[in-house]
């Protein structure tokens, strides 16, 4: 429902799909973190006003009394008509930047939350969505993070066809089976949901719905556990250093996900949907992005109503890069070592034929590409 909005008395008509009481636990905080370099008011100050601009307690955890003491330590006592009209001014730089950055964001999980239904019994931190059009089920992080997609355990044709246009000879042919269940995020994580979670913005080409980039495979494993102590879940992986363990499938923690779930979800039952007549509808790739990320949700979403699978970001994946083989297997996990993790999906400045479900990539763990991104993923109990 469009509501109208004010801003120190001004009329403002917001977009359609913007949920204002939203505001104050996301929007509002993610620009205070934004503007803070460019205000009079400290980011403790502006988060605390933003977060109790709507009324809320926020997804961030800076509380009233320390954006209380940060608004003193510079100079204001909290009250008076100069602090009156810096506010003001500042909801007016806030209403024009909620204005354009959301419009771009049109769609991403932190601007525009789906109306939940209840939390989800058996699925602790999540928040249950409406289904997609494609009647998949669909959760969110609580607190306003990332959605999540439930994908159906199966069994499918991992790898490449040796007549297939642009292969490359590691994308072995193999029958795979995945017998469980999981939850993959509907989208990339975006530079707004790692920003709430880790407080920084790695990304070279910055915007609150783009996809984050320039994230190594470490930093994207420490994403999930931190995501996962935000809703009190059992973290996947121990971490000692570069040294990574997961726990495995029967972890609740958030997680990477491993090659063959990426691919499994990626192909949502098809052989290969990613054709040459309607890549355009589906992908960023080095012929349409002008050589920049976009927004995640812009493009066309695959028959399980995932977005951005392929094109705009790389993204990280789980498994050790190494020769897969081609026997039968369950539930494949990848080499025990090795030197590279994957990467799926191409990118914005890849090819047509890295554009496809089949096409593997690697880069050292520690490597931080500018194309180079992740997406969440959850066994399902």
């Amino acid at each position: 429902m469009i509501k109208l909005g004010k801003v120190c008395g001004i009329p403002v008509l917001p977009h359609p799909d913007v949920q204002w009481d939203r505001l104050s636990q996301g929007i509002l905080p993610e620009l205070a973190l934004r503007l803070a370099p460019y205000s009079l008011v400290s980011q403790g100050g502006l988060l605390a006003f933003a977060q109790g601009w709507g009324g809320g307690d926020g997804f961030l955890d800076s509380s009233g009394v320390e954006g209380n003491r940060a608004m003193r330590r510079n100079g204001s006592r909290g009250r008076g008509p100069l602090l009156s009209i810096l506010l003001c001014v500042l909801m007016v730089v806030v209403a024009a930047a909620v204005w354009t950055d959301v419009i771009e964001g049109a769609g991403s999980p932190v601007m525009f939350i789906g109306d939940p239904r209840s939390s989800s019994p058996g699925l602790s931190g999540l928040v249950t969505l409406k289904p997609n059009a494609q009647g998949r089920e669909r959760y969110q992080v609580q607190g306003g993070g990332p959605v999540l997609v439930a994908i159906p355990a199966g069994r499918f044709k991992m790898g490449s066809p040796p007549d297939e246009e642009g292969r490359w000879p590691d994308e072995v042919p193999r029958e795979v089976v995945l017998s469980q269940g999981f939850l993959l995020g509907e989208a990339p994580v975006t530079q707004a949901d790692f920003a709430m979670v880790m407080r920084t913005r790695p990304s070279g080409r910055q915007g609150s719905a783009r996809p984050v980039e320039r994230v190594s495979w470490l930093e994207a494993v420490q994403y999930c556990n931190a995501l996962s102590r935000g809703v009190g879940l059992e973290e996947a992986y121990v971490m000692n250093g570069a040294e990574v363990v997961w726990k495995g499938l029967s972890s609740p923690g958030f997680r990477l996900p491993t090659e063959a779930e990426w691919e499994y979800a990626c192909r949502a039952g098809t052989k290969d949907e990613i054709h040459p007549e309607n890549l355009d509808n589906e992908a960023w790739y080095d012929l349409n992005s002008e050589f920049e990320t976009h927004p995640v949700r812009w493009k066309q979403p695959n028959a399980w109503g995932l977005h951005d699978m392929i094109g705009n970001v790389w993204e990280w994946c789980w498994d050790w890069y190494g020769n897969p083989g081609s026997g039968p297997t369950v539930d494949p996990l990848g080499p025990d070592s090795g030197t590279y993790r994957v990467n799926r999906g191409g990118s914005w400045r890849g090819q047509a034929r890295c554009a496809r479900a089949a096409c593997r990539s690697f880069w050292p763990p520690d490597c931080h590409n500018d194309d180079l991104g992740f997406r969440v993923a959850r066994s399902l109990p």
